[in-house]
């Protein structure tokens, strides 16, 4: 979002230098810089960046899509099949024309490196991977796609592994270690084990990908869309790039490279410079072979408006700077993008020296500067194990729900110059999202309370868990910027 403000006394707020935006909204430093693997959602503003999907949600609703690296989708066998058509114009920012291929190395890659950290495995089970029965996971060890060791086998006539025999386990993980760490879809056994039909990614050529989920589900596009792992890398970078043992990719481990340093995507944006292990700064620049831009640096016809050519030509995101160099930075104007959090280390109560270093208080006022772009999909919640003594007593569980000041609690954490910039609402199902977002189908609470129907607390006595939750969001951002940009946390006590 674009702000630009002039003072009724003439004076323009402008950045000090309007080709770099200085992002310090990022609360801690990511996670991973490999998308298959980072989870947090301060990752979000380097890898959207960097990286581009398949399908990417439109700018307007949370349920609709666009296709961005396909040109068209179809979605067959009662939601079990969805074919991609690759768009042939696209491109990763070395050059390298993006196909089928890569698509399949990519959600390959996401489960079969079962990175510790990533959540990969999870979202996908049963999906596209079943952890429970298949015998590569439960004999062998290893993630994979379903499928993929029956395509391998097929293609060069290895034996499988049973319940009763793991021998084949270390063979089929070195044949794919050496696989996907030397890809290559000119190789035709290479070809025939992604083209093979029974199993989760299929690639019959260079334009179409085929993702087939063992139940049907008709929320993938959200996921493929909404989930980094997804995002489209390069094979030929990440083998570039091998562990000490030799191998890129490999079973259960991670690329420490690709960890610490990243790689390369499809997106309007590349990286310049990485300071700090993990990341305190990361320094973005306009990539200058974009695919979808223009000779005049436009996007091209019949493309999503949001993935438009970069406009700022370098973005410096700043991760966890001290507090002190948060306000002077906002106060003087050298940061375009600041953020406190209200719950969070600097929270709401310290918006107070925020405003005191701010030297344009003659020409702005608060509400001028502080804008609110409503809630976030962040969470801060109280949970208690049913399961468990002494939170297994409904009567314990039921104390400590009653024992809470809701009405301090939301002066305190939402309130600044008694205004409001944050509420309570029902969790962990949150109003952004939508239809399922439903306090209105819950039991009211047993007795009158600050928590209206509408955003009631549900009370569970016979589930696992009692949920108190709270959302909340809220941006420091100044007028005059060349971008303004959300930012949203998730703390779990």
């Amino acid at each position: 979002m674009i702000l630009s403000t002039t003072s009724s006394t003439g004076f323009t707020l402008s950045p000090k230098n309007s080709s770099i935006l200085v992002d310090e909204s990022q609360g801690q430093s990511p996670d991973s810089l490999d998308p298959q693997v980072a989870f947090f959602p301060n990752d979000e503003s380097y890898l959207n960046a960097i990286f581009q999907d398949l399908v990417m949600f439109n700018g307007t609703n949370a349920f609709q899509y666009s296709p961005v690296e396909a040109s068209s989708w179809t979605i067959t066998n009662n939601s079990q099949e969805y074919i991609f058509q690759i768009r042939p114009d696209v491109y990763f920012s070395n050059g390298h024309n993006v196909t089928a291929y890569d698509f399949w190395f990519t959600y390959t890659r996401l489960l079969y490196m079962n990175a510790p950290s990533t959540v990969a495995p999870s979202n996908f089970n049963l999906l596209t991977e079943n952890m429970q029965k298949d015998v590569f996971t439960t004999v062998c060890g290893n993630a994979e796609p379903w499928g993929l060791i029956n395509a391998v086998s097929s293609a060069t006539g290895m034996a499988l592994p049973t319940t009763s025999n793991a021998g084949p386990c270390k063979p089929l993980s070195n044949f794919l270690n050496n696989m996907l760490s030397h890809f290559d879809p000119t190789n035709s056994t290479q070809t025939k084990i992604m083209a093979y039909e029974n199993q989760a990614y299929v690639a019959p050529n260079a334009t179409t990908f085929i993702i087939r989920t063992m139940k049907p589900y008709g929320l993938l596009l959200g996921d493929i869309a909404g989930f980094s792992g997804s995002h489209t890398v390069d094979p030929a970078v990440v083998d570039s790039h091998p562990n000490s043992d030799g191998f890129a990719v490999e079973n259960n481990t991670v690329n420490a490279y690709l960890y610490a340093q990243g790689t390369i995507g499809t997106g309007p944006y590349v990286i310049k410079t990485i300071s700090g292990t993990p990341a305190s700064e990361i320094v973005l620049v306009k990539n200058p072979d974009y695919w979808a831009s223009t000779a005049a640096g436009t996007l091209k016809p019949g493309l999503p408006w949001f993935i438009a050519p970069a406009k700022i030509a370098e973005i410096d995101i700043k991760y966890a700077p001290p507090t002190t160099e948060v306000y002077n930075d906002f106060g003087t104007n050298i940061a375009q993008i600041t953020a406190e959090q209200p719950g969070g280390s600097a929270g709401i109560t310290e918006w107070g020296q925020l405003w005191s270093a701010y030297q344009y208080k003659n020409y702005f006022n608060f509400s001028s500067i502080v804008r609110t772009y409503g809630l976030s999909t962040g969470l801060y919640y109280f949970g208690m194990n049913s399961q468990s003594f002494p939170t297994n007593i409904t009567a314990f569980r039921q104390a400590v729900y009653w024992s809470m000041n809701y009405t301090a609690f939301e002066r305190t954490e939402v309130y600044y110059n008694n205004t409001a910039y944050g509420q309570v609402v029902l969790g962990p199902s949150l109003p952004v999202f939508g239809k399922f977002y439903n306090p209105q189908g819950l039991p009211a609470p047993p007795r009158t309370s600050p928590w209206r129907r509408s955003t009631s607390l549900r009370l569970e006595t016979k589930a696992t868990s009692m949920w108190c939750s709270r959302t909340e969001q809220s941006w420091v951002t100044k007028a005059g910027t060349n971008s303004a940009r959300s930012s949203s946390s998730t703390n779990r006590h």
